[in-house]
């Protein structure tokens, strides 16, 4: 499958990859952390409010951030993004992203 614009970048390129907003954000703030007692490997949830004061209105959101511990130091293990902006999250993101890109070649 020839693509219509071969020099147009994939859109996961121009915008935010790791927030609910494609725009991204000016602001954020660590609402909780929530260790998962009792998982192995260790796992935790972090919520996080992100605003974007440079849309008209701003724009402010609630992504959850999945971590995972498996004695290496905690590491993102997915991050659900808040569903009135995005109703998605990031690995579908990235599979979605990847499968676009075989049927392009």
């Amino acid at each position: 499958m020839k693509k219509e614009h071969p020099g147009d970048k994939p859109q996961i390129f121009e915008g935010s990859v790791f927030t609910g907003l494609y725009e991204g954000y000016t602001t954020y703030k660590i609402n909780s952390v929530k260790v998962i007692d009792g998982s192995n490997p260790a796992k935790a949830e972090v919520s996080v409010e992100f605003e974007n004061s440079n849309q008209n209105p701003k724009v402010v959101w609630t992504d959850n951030i999945s971590l995972v511990n498996s004695g290496n130091g905690w590491k993102i293990d997915n991050i659900n993004f808040d569903k009135k902006i995005n109703d998605s999250d990031l690995k579908k993101s990235l599979k979605a992203f990847m499968e676009g890109a075989k049927t392009t070649k």
